[in-house]
C-alpha cells in the first residue's frame, strides 16, 4: 500500500541556552514528518540534535526528500508492515538518524492509528519488546533534567510529582559536585543521575565516581569506550551507542543501564535491537529524548509504555517541548499525567479530531465558502460563529459531550450547521428520517436513547419516551438505523476515526484536489471540491457528503428543494461549478431521461445505493458522464469499493485501508472504515475483524469487487439455490422489460417457485391479453438461451411500477404484497410454451 509523505518544518528559540561538553545552542530546528495510511494521519518528528546526532537539520530534510513523497508498506500482518518499515527506512542514508526516527515513527503511528489499537502494543508485539498477551501498562515514572544552579526547577518538578533528577556533568565540576550536594540536602528521598558528558576522563575519574556514590546516585552516564575498569556506582551507556551493533556493546560489571535515544541511534527499529539485547544481558534498557518536540515525545513515551520495566524514564519536561511544538494540537496515544506517562483508555482517537473540526477549518480559511446555499453562501469563518452558537444552545438543553442527538435533517443550512456543531461538541448524531412514521422514530429514538431536537409538533417533546440505556464504548459520530425490511432495525454505531478514514480512502480512490490545511502541507493548486449534497443526511450515502466536504475543507453546494427534479438538479450542478455528487440508479434514469450534460467541473459521479444495470451504466458513459460505480453499506461509513475508472470491473477494487474476501459466497470486509458495533448487540465481527456483510458477490483475480444479490433474497427451489440479482440481470437486458424484480414465492411443490415481477416497456401489453403473452413468450424464449431451466421464472407478475424506498432502491418487502393488488396480472410460465 502506498503511504503519502508531507514535511513541515518546526523551528524555535530555547526558553534558555543549553550548553555542554559537546555543544551549546539557543534554538531548535527539525521536520514534522506526515504519513497518511488507510485514510489516517500518523505523526512522526526528524529533530536532530547538533552533536548527538550524525545528520543536522538540512541533511534531514534533503534525506527525507528523497524518497519522494511516499513509501510503500505492507499492511496485511504486523510483522509484514514491520519488514516493510525496514525496507522504507533503508532508502534513507544509514547516518540519517534523525529522519530514520521520524519516517519510522509515522508508519508505525499511522499503522497504529488505522487499526485503532494502542501504539504502544504495536511497538511491543511488531518489534518484539515483550511477550505477546502481555499486561497492559498503566503508567510509567519520569526524570527531570534539573540545570545547575536551578533549585527552582526542582522544587517545581517535585510539585508535580518527579521525584528522580538527572543533573549534566563536564562544563563546571566543582560548581556541578556542590549544587548536587545541595539538590541531595533539600530532597533526601529523591533519586538523582548524572550524565558525565565525556568528563570522566583522566586521573579525576576515581575521585569524581566516589563522590556521586556518596551522593546515594542510582547511575552515571558515560560513553561505553571511556568506562573505568571499576567503579565504587552503576554505569550507564548513553547515546554513544549509536556506534554500535548492539551484540558489540562491551560487557562492564557495573552497567547497570543502557540510555537509549532513537534519534540518536538511527530509528526505532535499530533502537528495538538494542532493547532486544539489554533485556538479553539482564540490564534494563531506558528511553530517554535528545530534546526533541511534543510528537517526538509522544512516540518516545509509547515507545517506553511498551518496554516497560520499574525505572523512570528520561522524558521529563524540557525547553524542546515548546520550541519545537507543531502548528495545530493533536492527541498522542500516551499522555502526561504529573510525573507520568499513561497510555489513553480510547486509543486510536488521534489527529482526525483536527479534521472534524469547523474552529479549525476556520482558522486556515476564514474566507473561505463553507456551504453554497440558494439563500447565499457562507464562509467558514461565519459557519464556526454558527456553530459556536448552536453549540451554546447545545448546554442550554443540557446537551453534553457523549449524548445522542436526534433530529430530522433536512438539505439546507440549518442541518449543515446542527451537524457540523454536535460533531465538534462530541454528540452522536442520530438523524430521523424526513419521509419516517411517528412511529419508525420514536423507535430509533428510543433504541438510541436519544435526546430529540427538531421534532415536529406531531411527535412528543422531549423525555416523553422511555429510552434505552445502551452502553456506549466511546462516542460515536453517528448512530445510523439499518433498514428494517429484514427485521428489526439495527442501530449501526459509527466511529469519529472511522468517518474519517472513509473520507480520505474515498478521496484517494478518486483523485481529490489537495488541499493547504492547517496538518497535511497540501498545495493549493486545485480549487477546492464542491460537494452537491444530493442525498439524505439521513442515511450514510447523504451524511458522508457532510462529513466529505467538511474534513477535506470543501464547498458544500445545497440544493433548492429536497425534491429530485432532473432539470433543477442539473442547473444546479452546472451554475454552482460542482465537482463531485452523489446518486442512486433510479437518479441517474431520470437525468439520462432529461437530457443531462455533465459540465467541464463535474469530476465524479458515484452510482451506488442500488445495483446499475449494464444498460443505464452505458447510456452514462455515451453521455459523457464520469461516473463511477461504488458498493458500500451503512456499516463502512458508506464506500467499500469504487471504481478507479469506467474500465474497471465489477465496482472496482477496495478502498486503501479495506480488505474484502469472498466465503462461502458471501462478501467479508474488514478496515479502518469499519463500524464499531451495533448498539446493544454483541460484537459483529470474528477474532481477525471479518464482518460478515450479508451481500452475495466474488472478488476477481484483478481484486474488484463484484455483488451478486443479498443472502436474505436467495431463492432455493427444488434444492437448487437461486440468486435474483442474476435473474434480474437477465430480464433487464431483454427491450420489453423495463424493470423487474425476482423473488421466492411459497410452493408446496418445489419449497419456493421463482416469481418476475415486471414492468413492460409498453404499458399496453399488461392490459392486453394477447399482447402480453407475446411479449412475456419473447421474454422467456430469450431466458431459456441464457439460464438454467430452474432459474427460470415460473410465474410472471405484471405491474405498472416497483415499490421503492426513500432511496430509490426496490422496497422487496412491498413485493409480495404486490399479488393481491388490483392492477397486478398474473401469467404462468407454463402458457408461453404453449
Amino acid at each position: 500500500m502506498k503511504v503519502a509523505l508531507t514535511l513541515r518544518p518546526l523551528h524555535g528559540t530555547l526558553e534558555r541556552p543549553l550548553t555542554n561538553a559537546v555543544a551549546s545552542f539557543d534554538e531548535r530546528r527539525g521536520w514534522l514528518v506526515v504519513a497518511r495510511l488507510a485514510g489516517v494521519y500518523g505523526l512522526g518528528e526528524a529533530s536532530p540534535l547538533v552533536g548527538y546526532s550524525s545528520d543536522g537539520p538540512d541533511e534531514t530534510e534533503a534525506a527525507l526528500r528523497a524518497l519522494g513523497g511516499s513509501v510503500v508498506v505492507a499492511t496485511d500482518t504486523l510483522e509484514d508492515f514491520v519488514a516493510s518499515v525496514a525496507r522504507a527506512a533503508d532508502q534513507l542514508p544509514s547516518t540519517a538518524h534523525a529522519a530514520r526516527f521520524g519516517l519510522e515513527s509515522a508508519l508505525f503511528d499511522a499503522y497504529a492509528r488505522a487499526r485503532g489499537v494502542p501504539l504502544w502494543a504495536v511497538l511491543r508485539h511488531g518489534l518484539e519488546l515483550g511477550a505477546r498477551g502481555a499486561q497492559a501498562p498503566t503508567s510509567l515514572g519520569v526524570a527531570a533534567w534539573v540545570p545547575e544552579g536551578d533549585l527552582a526547577a526542582a522544587e517545581a518538578a517535585s510539585a508535580a510529582g518527579v521525584h528522580t533528577f538527572k543533573l549534566k556533568l563536564g562544563r563546571d565540576l566543582p560548581a556541578e559536585l556542590a549544587f548536587a550536594r545541595r539538590l541531595r540536602a533539600r530532597f533526601p528521598a529523591a533519586r538523582l543521575r548524572f550524565d558525565a558528558n565525556r568528563s570522566l576522563a583522566g586521573a579525576r575519574t576515581g575521585s569524581v565516581l566516589v563522590a556521586l556514590a556518596a551522593l546515594g546516585a542510582d547511575f552515571c552516564e558515560e560513553p561505553s569506550a571511556e568506562l573505568p575498569a571499576s567503579s565504587p556506582l552503576p554505569l550507564a551507556l548513553d547515546e554513544s551507542l549509536c556506534g554500535l551493533a548492539p551484540e558489540d556493546v562491551p560487557d562492564h560489571p557495573n552497567v547497570c543501564a543502557w540510555v537509549l535515544k532513537p534519534t540518536a541511534l538511527g530509528g526505532l527499529l535499530r533502537c528495538a535491537g538494542f532493547v532486544r539485547e539489554a533485556l538479553a544481558r539482564g540490564i534494563e534498557p531506558l528511553v530517554s529524548h535528545t530534546l526533541e518536540g511534543p510528537v517526538a515525545d509522544a512516540i518516545l513515551r509509547e515507545l517506553a509504555l511498551a518496554i516497560g520495566g520499574g525505572s523512570p524514564v528520561g522524558l521529563g519536561d524540557h525547553g524542546g517541548l515548546r520550541a519545537l511544538a507543531p502548528p495545530f494540537t493533536f492527541e498522542a496515544h500516551a499522555g502526561r499525567a504529573g510525573a507520568a506517562a499513561q497510555p489513553h483508555q480510547r486509543p486510536g482517537a488521534g489527529v482526525f479530531e483536527v479534521d472534524l473540526s469547523v474552529r479549525e477549518a476556520a482558522r486556515a480559511h476564514p474566507q473561505r465558502v463553507a456551504i453554497e446555499a440558494p439563500e447565499g453562501p457562507l464562509t467558514y469563518a461565519a459557519l464556526a460563529e454558527r456553530c459556536e452558537a448552536q453549540q451554546r444552545a447545545f448546554e442550554q438543553a443540557g446537551l453534553r459531550s457523549g449524548d445522542a442527538l436526534a433530529f430530522v435533517p433536512q438539505l439546507d443550512t440549518d442541518t449543515v450547521v446542527l451537524v457540523y456543531s454536535a460533531i465538534e461538541a462530541g454528540l452522536a448524531l442520530v438523524p430521523l428520517h424526513p419521509r419516517g412514521t411517528p412511529d419508525e422514530h420514536e423507535l430509533v429514538v428510543r433504541e438510541s436513547g436519544a435526546r430529540w431536537l427538531h421534532q415536529r409538533s406531531s411527535r412528543p417533546p422531549l423525555g416523553e419516551h422511555e429510552a434505552a440505556k445502551h452502553p456506549l464504548p466511546e462516542t460515536p459520530l453517528a448512530i445510523l438505523f439499518t433498514s428494517g425490511t429484514t427485521g428489526s432495525p439495527k442501530g449501526a454505531l459509527l466511529s469519529r476515526r472511522a468517518f474519517v478514514a472513509a473520507v480520505w480512502a474515498s478521496e484517494e480512490r478518486l483523485g481529490a484536489a489537495p488541499d493547504e490545511r492547517g496538518l497535511g502541507g497540501f498545495s493549493t493548486e486545485r480549487s477546492p471540491e464542491r460537494w452537491l449534497l444530493s442525498l439524505t443526511p439521513a442515511h450514510v450515502g447523504g451524511l458522508s457528503i457532510l462529513v466529505r466536504a467538511l474534513v477535506q475543507r470543501g464547498t458544500l453546494v445545497l440544493p433548492p428543494s429536497a425534491e429530485f427534479e432532473p432539470a433543477t438538479f442539473a442547473r444546479v450542478v452546472r451554475e454552482q461549478r460542482v465537482s463531485q455528487l452523489s446518486v442512486v440508479p433510479t437518479m441517474l434514469a431520470r437525468l439520462l431521461d432529461a437530457g443531462f450534460v455533465a459540465p467541464p467541473t463535474l469530476r465524479v459521479m458515484l452510482v451506488g445505493g442500488a445495483a446499475a444495470d449494464a444498460d443505464l451504466v452505458a447510456r452514462a458513459h455515451a453521455a459523457g458522464l464520469p461516473v463511477r460505480l461504488t458498493y458500500g453499506m451503512t456499516e463502512t461509513c458508506s464506500q467499500i469499493a469504487t471504481q478507479r475508472t469506467p474500465a474497471d470491473p465489477g465496482c472496482g477494487p477496495p478502498l486503501a485501508g479495506v480488505q474484502v474476501r469472498a466465503r462461502e459466497g458471501v462478501l467479508e470486509v474488514r478496515g479502518a472504515t469499519l463500524f464499531s458495533g451495533y448498539l446493544g448487540q454483541r460484537e459483529p465481527v470474528d477474532e481477525h475483524g471479518w464482518f460478515r456483510t450479508g451481500d452475495l458477490g466474488r472478488v476477481d483475480a484483478q481484486g474488484c469487487v463484484h455483488i451478486e444479490g443479498r443472502r436474505h433474497d436467495l431463492i432455493v427451489t427444488g434444492g437448487e439455490n437461486v440468486y435474483p440479482a442474476e435473474v434480474e440481470a437477465r430480464l433487464a437486458d431483454h427491450p420489453h422489460v423495463r424493470e423487474a424484480a425476482v423473488i421466492g414465492v411459497r410452493d408446496a411443490t418445489w419449497g419456493q417457485r421463482v416469481v418476475a415481477v415486471c414492468v413492460l416497456q409498453d404499458p399496453g401489453d399488461r392490459c392486453d391479453g394477447d399482447g402480453a403473452l407475446g411479449t412475456l413468450a419473447e421474454v422467456a424464449a430469450a431466458l431459456a438461451t441464457s439460464l438454467a431451466r430452474f432459474k427460470q421464472p415460473k410465474e410472471y407478475w405484471l405491474v405498472p411500477a416497483l415499490p421503492r424506498t426513500s432511496l430509490g432502491k426496490v422496497a422487496r418487502a412491498g413485493l409480495q404484497g404486490l399479488l393481491d393488488a388490483p392492477d397486478t396480472r398474473v401469467i404462468d410460465a407454463s402458457a408461453l410454451r404453449l
